[in-house]
């Protein structure tokens, strides 16, 4: 008895883009996260109060997107969906409780608006950077852009408006450059 014949022609489940290589929601709300942070110092600076608002608010967003990359991956033999989403939480929580000490020492007079603004984007930067470490990749890269920003937001506050398209256009390189190489990777 012949061993049966195999065929070369590849199976259409091979076909297509991979989940890897698509832009979605997760690397969607990152790119919006960076443009809308240099808004956040701006805002900072002319309203404290607004400026709270603000960052309180990109937290969740940041904490969604992170939560959701998370929930795409498989998990790690004997590791919990709770002690994962446990530890992410408890992540995001640390930068709610960083930013409202924040704004303590700003409505105690210990810091100025404009150092507030650029101290809030460091730490969304830093937090962003730990959860790239840990969690997924994406977020380091914009964690070090946005702690970028800061650093040039406090050497020249008004050169914010040069550094923003040079950094989004760096972000769209990447996200091609990611793309390219999984469509180019073997499957």
């Amino acid at each position: 008895m012949s061993p049966e014949p195999t065929s070369t022609v590849p199976h259409p489940e091979g076909h297509g883009r991979s989940k890897r290589s698509r832009f979605g929601f997760a690397e969607g709300l990152l790119v919006l996260i960076f443009l809308v942070s240099a808004i956040g110092v701006a805002v900072t600076d002319v309203s404290p109060a607004w400026g709270h608002k603000f960052w309180l608010a990109i937290v969740p967003l940041l904490a969604l997107s992170s939560i959701h990359r998370r929930a795409q991956r498989p998990r790690a033999p004997g590791q919990s969906w709770l002690r994962i989403f446990g530890s992410e939480i408890f992540h995001w929580a640390g930068l709610l409780a960083v930013l409202q000490l924040a704004f303590m020492l700003y409505n105690t007079n210990r810091i100025n608006a404009p150092e507030l603004g650029i101290f809030s984007l460091l730490s969304v930067g830093l937090a962003t950077f730990l959860a790239g470490v840990h969690f997924d990749w994406h977020f380091a890269v914009l964690g070090a852009l946005l702690g970028l920003s800061a650093l040039v937001v406090a050497w020249v506050e008004a050169s914010i408006w040069f550094v923003m398209p040079v950094a989004v256009f760096a972000v769209v390189i990447l996200l091609w450059l990611q793309r390219r190489r999984a469509r180019n990777a073997p499957t």
